[in-house]
């Protein structure tokens, strides 16, 4: 296995206000460049997992890490991880190459970089062809939400994607 991308090491969690215990000695380790999903039934803790990660919520007991450093005690704005919820937040305005390439631009990557991990991404989720598509809100409902995935994905960073429990590293 690759060095994980992200690791729990023993993660209890516990809600005080009810003495509910949600997760304990949660262990795992996420490798780099691999989709992977949270299977449990209601109340299972799969959300508390991606909140824990995402910095929404505290871990009772145990360590997050993230790319080899504990990220326990990083305020959620400081992480580089994102929260996604179930509408998926594209911009009906921008086509999917913009739509994917948005958060590279944000951070000032270079032209010929952003068009080149773009292009690989789009790639890897089998949505050549679909670059110059104007109306992402016409994309087939299958379809619709990979744009999100994959403009996530080129920014290198977390996300919890909430009502279907995906993680993408």
């Amino acid at each position: 296995m690759k060095k994980p991308i992200i690791e729990f090491r023993n993660v209890s969690k516990v809600f005080e206000d009810s003495d509910t215990k949600v997760l304990k000695d949660i262990n795992f380790e996420l490798e780099e460049g691999k989709f992977y999903t949270l299977l449990g039934a209601s109340g299972s803790g799969k959300s508390t997992i991606l909140n824990i990660i995402a910095g929404l919520l505290d871990a009772t007991t145990g360590d997050i890490l993230l790319d080899g450093v504990r990220i326990n005690d990083i305020p959620t704005n400081k992480r580089d991880v994102h929260t996604v919820f179930q509408s998926y937040a594209l911009f009906p305005h921008m086509n999917v190459f913009e739509n994917v390439a948005f958060p590279l631009r944000l951070r000032k990557v270079d032209k010929k970089e952003i068009e080149k991990r773009v292009l690989e991404v789009l790639k890897m989720v089998q949505l050549e062809g679909y670059e110059n598509v104007r109306f992402v809100s016409y994309l087939e409902d299958n379809v619709s939400v990979w744009p999100l995935l994959v403009r996530l994905s080129t920014s290198h960073v977390w996300y919890s994607w909430m009502n279907h429990y995906q993680l993408l590293t």
